[in-house]
């Protein structure tokens, strides 16, 4: 066997793509080649890469994306196959996000399998929620840190907790919550529980905004609420929403966005900035991409029911706060 300048460097790529769960399991298998790998790795640098350079660009790319049920590869709610992995990580490339808010995430390991596929790319998960956690994934050169989780909005057993970050680009910072709020689904069979759910989403939006108020009383005036709001703030049949429509300190910017799904529904995943992000906002930045559109409706339903939400922010105008 030839062995090239080539065929080390793609070795060398393949186990710095390695989680440390894997590395230990490939030392169990074989620990020869646990020895040859960790030799090789030796002989060339450390798989420590350095981060990416502070961000210098002029904006910025927000995000928010149901990615339906990521899981692990264990007694998973949807089964996927590794390809699957890398068309989720191909569409968040191609959405063009730097921070990506996401639902629907059962654990770190979940994430894991994702993350060889994006890199320059790092997370953070919540920790609450059963089954389905928050996270957001951001550009390595973007400082994010979390904050805190909102244990309020999960008002019930089941339902989940917010997620909290800061993020600091350029000359803009902000604090971002992520949210998923309560369904009404095929669960939601009768009158009553259907309108349980609503009453439910309500006091969700109602302590959302509550959030928001407490959070503008700080130096912070950079706030953004994104993720899976359930409703849309244009539903006349259950204005779940009217707690963040009635808030003056803050706006959809995706209130008009149509379902990627089907035309003729009202889109479900918004996001929320208050008076003085909305300054940073580009014009025409705004929308969903279209992935039913890009890929099929067969293949995008491999990737997810939803699609990503985008919007791009000025990041080199002066800091307001």
């Amino acid at each position: 066997m030839t062995i090239t300048a080539r065929s080390i460097r793609r070795a060398f790529e393949w186990c710095c793509r390695l989680s440390r769960r894997q590395w230990i399991a490939l030392n169990r298998r074989n620990s020869l080649v646990g020895v040859l790998l960790a030799l090789l790795l030796l002989g060339l640098w450390a798989c420590d890469r350095p981060r990416e350079a502070v961000f210098s660009g002029d904006s910025i790319t927000i995000a928010t994306f149901n990615i339906a049920w990521l899981g692990d590869g264990t007694r998973d709610r949807f089964d996927r196959e590794e390809h699957d992995y890398e068309l989720i990580a191909a569409s968040i490339r191609e959405c063009g996000a730097d921070i990506l808010g996401i639902q629907e995430v059962e654990n770190a390991a979940a994430l894991e399998r994702l993350m060889p596929y994006l890199p320059g790319f790092a997370y953070l998960i919540s920790k609450g929620g059963r089954q389905q956690r928050l996270a957001v994934l951001y550009r390595e050169s973007i400082d994010v840190q979390f904050v805190e989780e909102l244990d309020e909005i999960a008002i019930t057993p089941g339902l989940r907790p917010g997620l909290v970050v800061s993020c600091q680009a350029v000359s803009f910072d902000a604090l971002i919550l992520l949210v998923h709020y309560k369904s009404s689904s095929r669960w939601d069979s009768t009158p009553a529980l259907r309108k349980r759910s609503y009453e439910l989403r309500e006091r969700q939006a109602a302590l959302t905004s509550d959030w928001v108020e407490n959070a503008l009383q700080g130096r912070e005036q950079d706030i953004i609420v994104m993720g899976d709001f359930n409703d849309s703030p244009v539903d006349d049949n259950s204005p779940t929403l009217i707690p963040l429509l009635a808030n003056p300190a803050i706006d959809f910017i995706t209130g008009d966005l149509i379902s990627c799904k089907n035309k003729r529904w009202k889109a479900i995943d918004h996001i929320v900035l208050s008076k003085s992000s909305q300054k940073r906002l580009i014009d025409g930045s705004v929308g969903m991409i279209n992935l039913f559109y890009q890929h099929g409706r067969k293949t995008a339903a491999r990737i997810s029911d939803h699609c990503p939400v985008i919007a791009r922010l000025n990041v080199a105008l002066p800091d307001n706060d």
